[in-house]
């Protein structure tokens, strides 16, 4: 990873744990809860989307295959084409991103 792909990697977890009220270690951990996947799964797109980074090196940031990496975002891909709120919310997050 270069340095901007570790400074853009750096912004997007920290930009999804100050607005979901979660911490790297609870990103990183093995855990399913919605309350925490979900904000797994955003931080993973925006990484894949800003920094350009590949699913196996994403999986192993959050100690995961990169087969986990691939569901992960057609999930979240599926959830925002079916549920506005959580497409606006992913856009917002990708907006914020994107101007820093």
């Amino acid at each position: 990873m270069n340095p901007q792909q570790f400074e853009t990697t750096s912004r997007a977890v920290a930009l999804v744990c100050e607005y979901f009220h979660v911490t790297t270690a609870q990103l990183e951990s093995p855990s399913r809860e919605r309350d925490i996947a979900w904000p797994r799964q955003i931080v993973m797109h925006l990484i894949r989307h800003h920094a350009h980074i590949t699913n196996r090196h994403i999986g192993r940031l959050f100690s995961r295959c990169h087969a986990t990496v691939i569901y992960s975002l057609r999930a979240l891909n599926d959830r925002v084409q079916t549920n506005p709120a959580d497409a606006r919310e992913l856009a917002h997050l990708d907006s914020i991103l994107s101007n820093k």
